[in-house]
């Protein structure tokens, strides 16, 4: 579906586990450039749904796009930043040891991500903490350093679960 003004749309989505249906009938349209929440009680899928748009989880029915593609397309998976409700971090390895890691992981050049990981550092305010073991990290660095994560590659589109937890 080609549309050149929303970057994420979801069309009538449906998502059960067994006999639980925990989405029902999800519609939405976020257009290019914007920011958008999705607000509710614990339990009422929200994180289902952002694992959906991030390609991570299949709905059961209806649709789902992203930069104009169907979802789930591994193809995608470099142009979306994603940052999961608990933090995947490697706690022997330093901060650094491990934006090296996912830089690998999304293909980057070792001297294209060299700059990047000081940029994406200096920018959630951890540089002086970029050689520090993740394990010495408080509970508010982890996440900033999952969001440094997230940022990496350049995203286009950037998806956080529970950026404030």
């Amino acid at each position: 579906m080609k549309n050149n003004t929303d970057c994420i749309i979801l069309n009538h989505v449906n998502k059960s586990f067994g006999d639980k249906q925990v989405l029902k009938d999800v519609s939405l349209h976020v257009p290019y450039g914007c920011i958008y929440g999705l607000l509710g009680p614990s339990g009422c899928g929200k994180t289902t749904t952002v694992k959906i748009m991030a390609g991570i989880s299949e709905s059961t029915s209806g649709e789902t796009y992203v930069l104009g593609e169907k979802m789930p397309r591994l193809s995608l998976m470099n142009e979306i930043g994603y940052m999961a409700q608990s933090d995947a971090l490697y706690m022997m390895l330093s901060a650094a040891d491990n934006l090296e890691f996912f830089a690998a992981v999304y293909g980057m050049k070792k001297e294209q991500y060299k700059k990047r990981i000081l940029e994406v550092m200096e920018l959630v305010n951890l540089s002086e903490d970029l050689n520090k073991p993740v394990s010495a990290y408080s509970g508010g660095m982890k996440r900033r350093l999952s969001l440094a994560m997230a940022i990496l590659h350049n995203p286009k589109v950037l998806i956080l679960d529970e950026p404030t937890a």
